[in-house]
C-alpha cells in the first residue's frame, strides 16, 4: 500500500478498525489476523475505494464484513471439531456414567469404550478418527497417512464421527445398523 494511501485512509482509522474487528470477534489473535485480511482487501481494492464517495465508511464496513467471515468461519470449525468427550456424553449422560453398556464407569473404562468403539468402525474411518481425535493431527496429516486426498480424509473423519455418535446414543435402532 503506498504511504500516501495508508496516511490517507488507514491512519486516521486504524484504532477504529481494530477496535470494531475486536468486539466483534472477541479474541485478540482471531482480531489481529482478521485485521490483516482487512488491510490486504484494502490494498486490492484501493481504486475502488478511492472513488467511492465515503472510502472511511468503505473501509469500515469492510472491517465488519471480514469480521463476521471470520466468526462465521470459527463456528464452522467448532461444528466439525468434536472431542471424544462430545462423542461420548451425546445421550445426555454425564462423566463417569455408563453409556448405553458401551462404556464401563470410570476414565479407564471410558477410554477402553471410546477404543473399542473406534475399533468397530471400518478401517479407515477408525484411524481418521483416531489421528484427529487423538493424536489431533490435521486433515492433511491424516491424508497423507491413509494415502488419500484431504477431502476424503474429513470424509472419513466426518462419517466415522457420526457413527460413533450413534454407538453412544440410546438408540438401539442406529446401534444395530452400525454393528
Amino acid at each position: 500500500m503506498p504511504v500516501d494511501a495508508y496516511e490517507d485512509l488507514i491512519a486516521p482509522l486504524e484504532v477504529r478498525m481494530i477496535r470494531t474487528i475486536a468486539r466483534l470477534v472477541r479474541d485478540p489473535d482471531d482480531a489481529a489476523d482478521t485485521m490483516q485480511v482487512v488491510l490486504a482487501s484494502v490494498w486490492e481494492n484501493l481504486e475502488r475505494i478511492k472513488r467511492h464517495p465515503n472510502p472511511p465508511a468503505y473501509i469500515m464496513r469492510m472491517c465488519v464484513s471480514k469480521a463476521y467471515d471470520t466468526l462465521r468461519r470459527n463456528t464452522r470449525k467448532r461444528a466439525r471439531e468434536i472431542s471424544i468427550e462430545e462423542v461420548l456424553h451425546a445421550d445426555g449422560a454425564k462423566p463417569g456414567e455408563s453409556h448405553s453398556g458401551d462404556c464401563p464407569e470410570g476414565q479407564e473404562g471410558l477410554a477402553q469404550g471410546v477404543m473399542a468403539a473406534i475399533a468397530r468402525l471400518p478401517s479407515q474411518q477408525g484411524q481418521a478418527v483416531l489421528l484427529r481425535l487423538v493424536n489431533e493431527c490435521s486433515f492433511q496429516e491424516i491424508a497423507e497417512a491413509l494415502n488419500c486426498a484431504e477431502a476424503t480424509a474429513y470424509s472419513h473423519y466426518s462419517k466415522g464421527k457420526a457413527r460413533l455418535r450413534e454407538m453412544f446414543t440410546k438408540n438401539p435402532s442406529k446401534k444395530e445398523k452400525v454393528k
